[in-house]
């Protein structure tokens, strides 16, 4: 078994201070519990600033897709068209994007 003293860990591990308190580059002081703190505050505020938004894209989200479903359900036959016609467009765009690095 490898002595305590001996280990490369140990003496870094000497070094640091025991205490919560440390200095910065600048040299003020900073508690390592006030930081973690503060850094879960502003978490939890993006977290609640990204729910805000994505319930307004949740809700512009829904209208589209009640409007696409009224669409089908009116004109199924157009839906499908329209659906093909767009697969092609995709389809021939793919192809010209790959058959551009085989020149």
């Amino acid at each position: 078994m490898v002595a305590l003293g001996n280990n490369p860990i140990y003496h870094w591990l000497a070094a640091v201070k025991p205490s919560y308190m440390r200095k910065t580059r600048n040299g003020q002081p900073v508690e390592v519990k006030q930081f973690l703190q503060d850094l879960r505050t502003v978490i939890n505020e993006g977290q609640q600033l990204l729910r805000s938004g994505f319930t307004g894209v949740k809700d512009q989200t829904l209208e589209g897709w009640e409007t696409v479903t009224e669409f089908a359900n009116g004109s199924p036959y157009k839906a499908v068209g329209v659906g093909f016609a767009l697969g092609v467009v995709a389809g021939l765009g793919a192809a010209l994007l790959l058959s551009r690095g085989e020149d």
